[in-house]
């Protein structure tokens, strides 16, 4: 394997660490014969790998800083894997420093100072392809049984189960689980925890987990009272008729990812452009409502490439090709109502098509349809119904009125119920009869 070489910085700093954390170096010269030691054998490393004769220099103590515990582990960790190199470094005083301050960095020293055969055994646990430093931490072993399949056909096997903490390096984090003893292997690089340090490692890593599922909780609420609220705003805004609303959102590829064949992209802002009265990924309706807002108005006259056809429920208006920067406008199903309206900022035009125009109670006349509709905002009687529906007229959902094909007994039907209104002393009734003559509404369909 290849093999650095690392500052001065480094091996003055573990050198301050081991002064302030491990027992037995407190003397005026052991800053200076740790940080000189482990430096000596980083080199012989080094030259043993590459075949160089780089000359040991002493170390600069002067540019020594402090260490957290957790930092002093994955440094001295990190410098050990790049000894092994040199053939005597297994054994050798840098290798049995290494690893006593890795114990110490795992946990302080307490006044129980004792040890036990089992509690606090260093091991190295395997997981889904992968090894981790560990160490026992409960005594308390239970038996697990499983069936294995083999050349015998399905037997019963025993094991034993242990609770460990393990060193989760892509985290950085001691993580506690429960695994069989098949998963666990002496690690003769490590020293034997002390039943104090087994006890302030467990507390420690029960303390952060309490600390961030605490954590976590109270951004959930708060996730929860933001949502409620959007919900609530979404819910004054929204039409009857929407089923839909369009959305504008702004990603940034994300820099750090560097294999060429993956990407990941991060949205940095949501804009609510308006709402539709049905569920078709129309492009047009997205150019249309780009001009919405002022920052998306130019994908209005987007080239044709710029429409994403991913089937009939996935296409999106962007100008990247690649579909990860820039403006993306999309249509959102309202399946949920207003919560499946996405937490954004209205657009300063925020528009759906328009409602129909608010009308008064009357008879109104559909020539282009060749319709009557009835607008009625009182309470109708069972007996109204059925005379509703005797007569042929049916509920128009959206415009919220009755509506048939006009002929004159209809008509005389539908003048009878505003002439009866004043008779039956309706104090809902806000407008006597109005005239058929007087009405001609050729915008609404039927």
């Amino acid at each position: 394997m290849s093999v650095d070489l690392y500052s001065d910085e480094d091996f003055a700093s573990l050198a301050f660490f081991t002064l302030s954390a491990v027992p037995g170096y407190t003397d005026g010269n052991a800053y200076t014969r740790v940080a000189n030691l482990l430096k000596r054998a980083n080199v012989a490393s080094h030259n043993a790998r590459y075949h160089n004769d780089n000359v040991y220099g002493l170390v600069d103590l002067t540019q020594a800083k402090p260490l957290e515990p957790l930092q002093a582990y994955i440094l001295a960790d990190s410098v050990r894997r790049q000894c092994y190199e040199w053939e005597k470094f297994i054994g050798s005083d840098a290798w049995e420093l290494l690893k006593t301050i890795t114990q110490y960095a795992v946990a302080p020293r307490t006044d129980c100072t004792k040890t036990h055969g089992i509690v606090g055994r260093p091991v190295t646990f395997s997981s889904v392809g992968n090894r981790y430093r560990a160490y026992i931490v409960d005594a308390g072993a239970s038996p697990k049984m499983r069936m294995v399949f083999g050349a015998k056909g399905t037997e019963k096997q025993m094991l034993v189960e242990y609770q460990i903490a393990y060193f989760a390096g892509e985290y950085q984090r001691w993580n506690l689980i429960r695994t069989t003893q098949d998963n666990l292997q002496n690690d003769e690089g490590e020293n034997h925890l002390e039943l104090g340090q087994v006890q302030a490692l467990i507390t420690s890593i029960r303390e952060r987990d309490e600390k961030e599922a605490k954590w976590r909780a109270e951004e959930r609420e708060a996730a929860r009272i933001e949502r409620d609220a959007f919900t609530q705003d979404a819910k004054e805004r929204m039409p009857d008729w929407a089923k839909a609303v369009m959305v504008a959102q702004y990603y940034v590829e994300d820099p750090n990812d560097e294999p060429d064949d993956y990407y990941s992209t991060q949205c940095r802002r949501t804009v609510l452009l308006g709402f539709s009265r049905h569920n078709r990924n129309l492009f047009s309706e997205m150019r249309k409502m780009a001009k919405n807002f002022a920052d998306t108005a130019h994908m209005a006259d987007l080239p044709e490439d710029a429409e994403h056809r991913y089937g009939y429920k996935d296409n999106f208006l962007m100008a990247d090709e690649r579909g990860y920067n820039g403006w993306k406008i999309y249509k959102q199903r309202l399946w949920d109502g207003a919560r499946s309206v996405p937490i954004g900022e209205w657009a300063e035009d925020f528009t759906g098509e328009p409602q129909l125009p608010e009308q008064s109670d009357g008879v109104v006349l559909n020539n282009s349809k060749h319709g009557i509709e009835i607008r009625i905002t009182r309470k109708l009687t069972d007996d109204e119904l059925a005379a509703l529906s005797g007569h042929g007229f049916r509920w128009h959902r959206q415009g919220k009125y009755f509506y048939a094909k006009c002929n004159e007994v209809r008509q005389a039907f539908a003048d009878s119920l505003f002439i009866n209104t004043t008779e039956r002393g309706d104090d809902k009734a806000e407008t006597d009869a109005i005239g058929i003559e007087s009405i001609n509404v050729v915008s609404l369909v039927l």
